[in-house]
């Protein structure tokens, strides 16, 4: 488990670097690379659910991730 967090917070650490700001960027993450989110019959077991999620996030590429900025990150006033 503490392998897959070391994972998941060098690919936080990478997009971070690109320019994301974020306090939701650790549950984005997880939430990519979480193979349960797609699965409508009985879940795997744990063990090969944490695999995956660690070679999903070792294969994780931080260069399709677009920043956005938000209105009131330009400036602007939002209502």
């Amino acid at each position: 488990m503490l392998d897959l967090e070391e994972k998941v917070a060098a690919v936080v650490k990478k997009l971070k670097e690109r320019g994301l700001v974020s306090p939701y960027l650790r549950s984005f993450v997880v939430a990519r690379i979480n193979p349960l989110r797609w699965i409508k019959s009985e879940p795997p077991p744990l063990e090969e659910v944490l695999k995956t999620m660690r070679d999903r996030a070792i294969k994780f590429n931080t260069e399709k991730i677009k920043p956005r900025i938000s209105p009131a990150q330009q400036g602007h006033r939002t209502k």
